[in-house]
């Protein structure tokens, strides 16, 4: 599978250049301001013993490197950052601050970019690289982009793993492509697993039903406390960092939000423009899409509006033309419940595809193999989702038949998702399934 357009936007950089009595004024300044630094620099070194600045400290912070000494030697990088494609002075000096990274990988060295290029700042010879960590952040980057992206078989994925390990941990920036909408992600795979709502799903009410698929990042943890215990501590911390509580004011304002935009979308419903219905759930959607996601808060909050959704429908189902069981109430589950579904990430989009009541009540697992592409997904024999299709808790279309089974089927989704979240990011003993 080729990995999804990963290349940043572009913008337009002629604005960001300065005049050259700017670039003058501002390189003459920016000499005198350097050779102050170094003099300082060298007065204070001469006190102490000599450091590797690019040497490692057992903390989890960036490493921020003595950079004074090489002003000098990177002034005309200070020139290409700064005038050739406009980088903020700030950010520039900021950059040579953490040129130093995390020896265990906690610092995702892909958070500095040049626009238009995909390629990490360093490699073009600015900076140099910590080569203890280069080992991992490619391997980071193939389990990510060939196995946690696509929410790929757990096989392959333990597979891939068990090459490399700490390349679990490694951040890195990965990109996704979902109906035409790109999202980039700065989190390990350990991270992106939950952030991508790829978790065991397990029946919430039968406790006889035995546990369907197992989540992508259940099954990391696992392989972390199989092969690398004494890094647990830190996974723990990751898992936190991608599934944080809401507080209740937050929370609350939430759901308000989600409201609004819900109500807005069914006004249009009832008046039959269909198509703006459409674009008030899409608009949502990409306005409220962070420019990096770096927890599991986005999606999260697109599944939880799918409940709340047939739970609108339920509610003011007789202010629609045959209540549940008209044009309009299907065209709200095509245009509001299908909008959303178009964006859901690969795991999700599986799970609708196998169907969610046979996951809860018949314990099936999903089929990792499937194809959910965009194109297989969006659309099919004589059907295009969110126009004349959206799928149920049965993977099929049926809008008011099944709305009320739909609304708690995924609300069992939504809980049980959280709850493995909840279970991630606890000190408690994992669950003790064999790994061979």
């Amino acid at each position: 599978m080729g990995h999804p357009n990963s290349k940043p936007q572009s913008n337009d950089e002629s604005k960001h250049h300065p005049s050259s009595s700017q670039t003058k004024k501002r390189n003459n300044k920016s000499v005198a301001k350097n050779n102050k630094v170094v003099t300082e620099h060298k007065r204070e070194s001469a006190s102490k013993d000599k450091t590797n600045p690019d040497e490692t400290k057992d903390n989890h912070d960036l490493i921020v490197a003595s950079v004074a000494s090489r002003l000098q030697q990177y002034a005309v990088n200070i020139n290409f950052l700064q005038n050739i494609i406009g980088m903020p002075h700030v950010l520039t000096l900021l950059i040579f601050q953490y040129v130093s990274f995390y020896d265990q990988n906690i610092v995702n060295r892909g958070l500095i970019y040049v626009p238009g290029q995909r390629n990490l700042l360093p490699s073009l010879g600015i900076f140099k690289m910590n080569e203890s960590s280069v080992a991992e952040y490619v391997p980071a980057e193939v389990i990510a982009y060939d196995h946690v992206l696509p929410a790929g078989p757990l096989a392959g994925l333990e597979k891939e793993v068990r090459k490399n390990p700490d390349a679990v941990l490694q951040l890195t920036r990965t990109t996704m492509t979902l109906d035409g909408v790109i999202f980039t992600f700065d989190l390990s795979p350990l991270q992106l697993a939950m952030a991508l709502l790829d978790q065991t799903i397990q029946a919430v009410e039968d406790s006889t039903v035995p546990m369907t698929d197992q989540g992508q990042a259940e099954k990391l943890m696992d392989l972390i406390a199989k092969l690398m215990p004494e890094r647990m501590s830190e996974a723990r911390e990751q898992a936190r960092s991608a599934a944080p509580i809401e507080d209740e004011k937050t929370s609350k304002a939430k759901e308000e939000e989600r409201s609004n935009v819900l109500n807005a979308a069914f006004n249009q419903i009832k008046i039959n423009n269909f198509d703006i219905a459409g674009k008030i759930i899409m608009a949502y959607i990409i306005n409220t899409k962070p420019a990096v996601i770096t927890d599991n808060r986005y999606f999260l909050n697109l599944l939880k509006l799918i409940p709340m959704a047939f739970n609108l429908l339920l509610t003011r189902a007789k202010e629609l033309k045959n209540g549940l069981y008209g044009d309009q109430a299907d065209q709200f589950c095509f245009r509001i419940i299908g909008t959303i579904e178009r964006v859901l990430p690969p795991k999700l989009r599986k799970v609708l595809g196998t169907g969610l009541y046979y996951l809860l009540y018949q314990g099936r697992n999903i089929d990792r193999t499937m194809d959910v592409l965009d194109t297989s997904y969006l659309t099919g024999d004589g059907w295009e989702l969110s126009f004349n299709r959206y799928f149920d808790d049965t993977a099929g279309r049926e809008c008011g038949g099944r709305a009320w089974l739909s609304q708690r089927e995924f609300s069992k989704l939504l809980s049980a998702i959280t709850s493995a979240q909840q279970n991630l990011c606890s000190d408690r003993t994992l669950s003790q399934r064999a790994i061979p």
